[in-house]
């Protein structure tokens, strides 16, 4: 039923929002359940706008393996190795593994940050 007045349509839109705002969540929640594949690989072309065939080319030239520590284990949490990409230009560098995503994130995308870090390691770790 078309509004005149758009407060109105505001108004209805609200109260059908919250009326089924519950269910829709629970509905969506049993549909990524049931196509985690299919969620997965819409959510890398969202973010990242890579397709399925991008990611797995990717991990072919990466011979299967993390790019910074080669483990073939491809995710503690989600099963899947980490697109890496550069912040200030959405460039995809890679495909990591968690621990290895996690690092780079803690260093802020710093190589000099990570040069001071393997420093720290080498003399020991003390000042």
């Amino acid at each position: 039923m078309p509004y005149a007045d758009p407060e109105q349509k505001k108004r209805s839109d609200s109260e059908y929002q919250k009326k089924y705002r519950a269910e829709a969540t629970v509905r969506q929640k049993a549909w990524r359940q049931a196509h985690p594949d299919r969620q997965r690989w819409y959510t890398l072309k969202w973010k990242y706008g890579i397709t399925r065939e991008d990611y797995e080319a990717t991990l072919e030239r990466q011979a299967g393996k993390c790019a910074i520590c080669a483990t073939t284990d491809e995710g503690l949490w989600w099963g899947y190795f980490v697109v890496d990409h550069d912040h200030a230009t959405g460039a995809i560098r890679g495909l990591l593994c968690s621990p290895c995503n996690t690092l780079i994130g803690g260093a802020r995308d710093r190589a000099d940050v990570l040069r001071s870090a393997i420093a720290y390691l080498e003399r020991g770790g003390g000042a």
